[in-house]
């Protein structure tokens, strides 16, 4: 069964970029299918039985009735593991910031770091 990548990327946790990159990279199977939607003229989808085991059965717990136990047993990056990491990522490029404009001023790499913390 074909799906799309917006609906893979909620039953793997995935963003649909990620499940673009994973798709084309062989980890999963896809296909394109003409659309009337953007540019190109085509639409990524994905084919279910592809995803871990554990997306699959988040999608038939949505659509069969059957409900099954769904445990992540991948120990892949979820979308809120994603979140923090950007927030760190974008903390990290901060303190550069400060840094380097603070090194232009003549000041000492552990007082900025002291400086930095305390704000």
């Amino acid at each position: 069964m074909w799906i799309s990548v917006k609906e893979a990327s909620k039953l793997s946790g995935y963003t649909e970029r990620a499940i673009r990159v994973k798709a084309k990279n062989g980890e999963y199977k896809f296909r394109y299918i003409p659309s009337s939607a953007g540019r190109g003229g085509k639409k990524m989808q994905i084919l279910l039985e592809s995803l871990p085991e554990q997306a699959q059965r988040a999608y038939y717990n949505q659509v069969g009735g059957d409900t099954q136990f769904v445990v992540n047993t991948d120990y892949t990056s979820t979308i809120e593991q994603k979140r923090k990491g950007d927030l760190r990522a974008q903390a990290v490029a901060e303190y550069r910031r400060f840094e380097k404009e603070l090194l232009k001023r003549g000041m000492k790499k552990g007082d900025i770091r002291v400086t930095f913390i305390k704000q």
